[in-house]
């Protein structure tokens, strides 16, 4: 994380120099795509065995703050924005004879600091750039099912893609995101780590107001 930071603010000094800055307020909604496969759990000393899957995940939404930097077409936009998400899964305890089909929530709390660099054509802006995530806190309900922990990490690290259209002080702005890190990673069940197999992606729509 201090190696990131001290990227964003040796680059942005630089650019900054000669770069025409603006500062503004962001925030909107976002939702999460992760495959629904299931994770098959086995506790080998009492033969305990269920699976989890994911059933959804809840709209969320990110607020925070951007500082913009162009240069003619040119544009250096670090974010630095508040992140909450809502996870569902679907969880299948196996027992003797029967399943005991149960849902349980999870809710992330980051703070994602996006760098966007990409060109400005009239009212149209073109971006992409890293993304690292700084967890903040968890709530899981996961903590109900028997040798559950969580193990998150303290940054991960992604990419996003899009457009932002800029109309006077306001602007709206849409992105794809992609993460680096599986998803459900920080899953801990009897000491054994897990996680999916593929990476989550998000989808970010976003209203600005430039001061």
């Amino acid at each position: 994380m201090k190696n990131y930071l001290l990227f964003l603010g040796m680059f942005f000094l630089a650019f900054s120099a000669k770069a025409q800055l603006s500062i503004g307020l962001k925030g909107g909604l976002n939702t999460t795509s992760i495959a629904p496969e299931e994770l098959e759990i086995l506790n080998l000393d009492d033969a305990k065995q269920f699976g989890v899957s994911v059933k959804d995940a809840d709209y969320g939404m990110h607020f925070g703050l951007y500082i913009q930097g162009q240069m003619g077409k040119f544009i250096f936009r670090p974010e630095f924005l508040f992140n909450s998400n809502k996870v569902n899964y679907k969880v299948q305890e196996f027992g003797i004879g029967n399943i005991v089909e149960t849902v349980k929530s999870e809710t992330y709390q980051y703070l994602d600091i996006p760098v966007m660099m990409g060109a400005k054509l009239g009212a149209l802006r073109l971006m992409g750039g890293p993304v690292g995530h700084v967890f903040i806190n968890s709530k899981s309900e996961l903590t109900d099912l028997s040798g559950y922990a969580q193990k998150f990490n303290s940054m991960t690290y992604g990419y996003q893609l899009g457009l932002g259209l800029d109309a006077g002080r306001f602007s709206i702005d849409g992105r794809y995101e992609g993460n680096f890190n599986k998803a459900a990673d920080h899953f801990t069940f009897f000491n054994h780590d897990y996680h999916y197999s593929t990476s989550p992606s998000r989808f970010l729509v976003s209203l600005g107001f430039r001061f």
